[in-house]
C-alpha cells in the first residue's frame, strides 16, 4: 500500500502541470458527445437522453483506458521510466494502479461535470447509487488493462519489424 502511494504522489508530482488542461480536455468530450449526439437524434425521448447522459463520462473512461494509458506507457517505455519503476521493489501491479488510479483522478471533475451539463441540457433526474463507485473503477480498471496489453504488444519487436 505505501509503494502505490508513493508511486501515485510521484505521477501527481509528474502530471501537476497538465492536470487542469487533461480534466478540461475530458470535459470538454464529454460536452461534444452530449450535444454532438443530441444533433444526430431527431427526438430526444428521456430514455435516450438517459443514454445519452451515462453514455458520456462511460465513452470519457474507456477512451482514457484505451489511449492516454497506452500513450503514457509507450512514453515511459521510450525515456526509461517504465523499466526504472519495475527495478523498483515495489509491487508489479502498484504502477499499474496508481496510473489507473491518476487518470481517474483527472478524469472525475470532467465526469461530475459532463453529468451536470447532461442535467442542464436534457432536464433529466440521475439517481446516483451505491454501485456507481465499484462500476467506474471496473470500468476504469477494464479498460486500462486493455489499454496495457495493446501497448505491450505493439512495442514487442518481431521479424516484421526488423529492415534490412
Amino acid at each position: 500500500m505505501r509503494a502505490y502511494l508513493l508511486l501515485l504522489k510521484w505521477q501527481l508530482l509528474r502530471y501537476r502541470k497538465l492536470i487542469v488542461l487533461l480534466a478540461f480536455i475530458q470535459l470538454a468530450l464529454g460536452v461534444g458527445v452530449i450535444y454532438g449526439l443530441s444533433f444526430l437524434v431527431p427526438h430526444i425521448t428521456p430514455q435516450v437522453a438517459l443514454y445519452f447522459s451515462t453514455g458520456a463520462p462511460t465513452l470519457n473512461l474507456i477512451l482514457m483506458g484505451l489511449t492516454a494509458l497506452p500513450q503514457d506507457t509507450a512514453q515511459a517505455r521510450t525515456s526509461g521510466r517504465f523499466d526504472y519503476v519495475a527495478a523498483l521493489p515495489v509491487p508489479r501491479l502498484a504502477p499499474m494502479l496508481a496510473d489507473v488510479t491518476l487518470w481517474l483522478l483527472i478524469q472525475l471533475p470532467g465526469t461530475v461535470l459532463t453529468l451536470l451539463i447532461a442535467w442542464l441540457r436534457f432536464g433529466i433526474a440521475l439517481h446516483i447509487g451505491v454501485l456507481v463507485v465499484p462500476a467506474v473503477a471496473l470500468v476504469a480498471i477494464t479498460a486500462a488493462a486493455v489499454g496495457y496489453q495493446r501497448d505491450r504488444k505493439s512495442t514487442r519487436l518481431n521479424s516484421s519489424h526488423i529492415t534490412i
